[in-house]
């Protein structure tokens, strides 16, 4: 990768990071993620080809990977999600919440409001990447 390249493609990720996720469905908590480091990775149950790189989440290897969040305890049961992402290739990654500390999954479609089937206390994010070229630079997920 050229000098001009690699500066676009620098330029490209810090304008992603400043992009504003909005609530329109006036929510009542966030859970968010800006992925510069792993700590709030649960690295037990993530695949380890999925890392963080700039800021980003994306695959290290591979065309397939999983990464999960760890638990966010609630104050009360999690009945309503909507999910929010910013990044590349978005379309190619499937987004999951689990309301239960991950005994069930449940599929999100992004900037979707939707109904928890399985309420719960312990929020859950996981993304399931199906190539290579998705990077996630952030996600939230907005919560009631």
């Amino acid at each position: 990768m050229s000098g001009l390249e690699q500066q676009f493609r620098e330029g490209k990720e810090r304008d992603m990071q400043l992009e504003e996720i909005s609530n329109i469905n006036d929510l009542d908590f966030s859970f968010n993620f800006s992925f510069s480091d792993n700590d709030l990775t649960d690295l037990n149950a993530s695949d380890s080809n999925v890392t963080t790189s700039n800021s980003q989440l994306v695959l290290s290897s591979g065309t397939i990977g999983n990464w999960i969040s760890k638990n966010k305890t609630t104050a009360s049961d999690v009945t309503t999600v909507e999910i929010k992402a910013l990044g590349e290739a978005l379309q190619d990654a499937r987004f999951y919440v689990s309301a239960d500390a991950g005994t069930h999954w449940q599929s999100v479609s992004l900037n979707t409001l939707t109904t928890v089937t399985d309420v719960g206390k312990n929020l859950r994010l996981k993304i399931e990447f199906t190539t290579a070229n998705t990077r996630v630079g952030s996600a939230v997920i907005l919560y009631s």
